[in-house]
């Protein structure tokens, strides 16, 4: 008997078809299986990455308030519950001490640009953190001449469940927050100062040159000068208070001389351009009428504001170098003052500011002389700036000139003074 191939062919195809059959059913429960698992997976991951959105962005929006920088709040936000309360900590403290939070905090280097082009929170987390969609799962199964790949079927099937091309985006550069430290803050803040006193100066030679002299609005403009300047003094002054919880400080200048500190504060104390322009050389022999004074005030008055504020060692030094020859000008015009009152003995009318008057110890510390009016003896302010012979409790005569300056009030004209009896 031959063989009947036809049906031998007939009956292999019937199992081949019976096989792929068995196969196809069996990729399509796996495919379904895993689709549905990858599916709640995916929805979990998501809604979880939502949330984590969403507290993020309550938390920079709450930093947004006191932060101007958008991108920045995210980074303190993203810094989770050990951000928020360091910033909250930092937020009582700068309040407490008058500390500018913006000036606290910045960026360790730069955000991207994609992110520095964006101002709204939400916008700036989503580029920051996108959603990162689960990994797609390898199965196992069987592939047939006719049956597909079920892992090919499975990344079909996932292009209607989440665009992974969107999803897997790689985040921007955010970037790192950090507080600065008390070297950095002070040499922010004395760039300010310095840039307020420059700002002070040109207004002042674009006036007429005399603080005195200005009237109407240019005066209001020139006050609002000394009411900022006095805010970031403050502002400076306010860090000695928390050395516990900044770094102490080694050099609060950076790169700015201390001496440029204490000449910008003569400038603002002499409020007259030419005489300040003058003691910065310390040309005191051109000086004429009441200017001698008007700078022996004005330099008294920068050292004990100064040295109030800037209490390192760099800064000790120049005061005490400028108080030196302070003392030394102090001594040039009290001998000056006698040598014209003497004059005056003789007949000749002094010039007005070289007028000696007449105190007492008692009154000197109050800053007070004893005066006629009519035929009345008074009690009244001594002038700043004057030369005063004092009679000492103990019955001796000693010549000061009163600046009004410091807990003395005045000066000996005594370079070897130690220049802390002056605060």
């Amino acid at each position: 008997m031959g063989i009947n191939f036809g049906a031998f062919a007939k009956g292999f195809t019937d199992v081949i078809r019976e096989d792929q059959k068995e196969t196809r059913k069996d990729n399509r429960i796996i495919v379904s299986n895993t689709l549905d698992k990858y599916t709640d997976n995916f929805r979990t991951k998501k809604d979880n990455h939502e949330k984590e959105d969403k507290t993020i962005e309550a938390a920079a929006n709450y930093v947004l308030s006191y932060i101007k920088d958008p991108v920045l709040a995210v980074q303190i936000a993203n810094q989770g519950k050990t951000g928020m309360d360091a910033f909250k900590k930092n937020l009582e403290l700068a309040t407490e001490t008058g500390i500018n939070i913006n000036d606290l905090y910045s960026s360790v280097k730069e955000p991207s640009k994609e992110l520095a082009s964006l101002t709204k929170v939400n916008e700036i987390i989503r580029a920051y953190r996108p959603f990162k969609a689960p990994s797609i799962p390898m199965v196992g199964g069987q592939t047939g001449f006719l049956t597909a790949n079920p892992n090919e079927t499975i990344k079909n099937a996932l292009k209607d469940v989440v665009d992974t091309s969107e999803a897997n985006k790689a985040p921007a550069f955010l970037g790192q927050v950090k507080v600065k430290q008390i070297p950095e803050l002070k040499s922010s803040i004395t760039e300010n100062l310095l840039a307020i006193g420059t700002r002070e100066s040109n207004f002042l030679k674009a006036n007429g040159g005399d603080a005195s002299a200005l009237t109407g609005d240019k005066k209001t403009t020139y006050e609002e000068f000394g009411k900022n300047r006095q805010k970031i003094l403050n502002t400076y002054r306010s860090l000695e208070k928390v050395k516990a919880t900044f770094d102490k400080p080694t050099n609060p200048y950076s790169k700015i001389p201390a001496i440029k500190v204490f000449e910008s504060s003569v400038a603002s104390s002499i409020a007259n351009s030419d005489i300040y322009q003058s003691s910065l050389n310390e040309v005191t022999n051109t000086f004429k009428d009441n200017q001698f004074n008007k700078f022996i005030v004005g330099t008294h008055n920068a050292i004990n504001n100064v040295g109030k504020v800037y209490t390192d060692t760099t800064m000790a030094l120049v005061l005490k170098e400028k108080y030196m020859n302070l003392q030394n000008h102090a001594d040039s015009f009290i001998t000056k003052a006698r040598v014209h009152n003497s004059e005056l003995v003789q007949g000749v009318n002094p010039d007005k500011h070289y007028i000696i008057y007449d105190t007492n110890e008692s009154l000197l510390k109050k800053g007070l002389m004893k005066k006629q009016v009519g035929n009345t003896i008074k009690e009244v302010p001594l002038l700043k700036g004057s030369v005063v012979k004092v009679e000492l409790n103990n019955g001796a005569i000693a010549y000061v000139v009163y600046t009004g300056i410091g807990e003395k009030g005045y000066l000996t004209g005594d370079p070897d003074e130690s220049i802390t009896s002056t605060r």
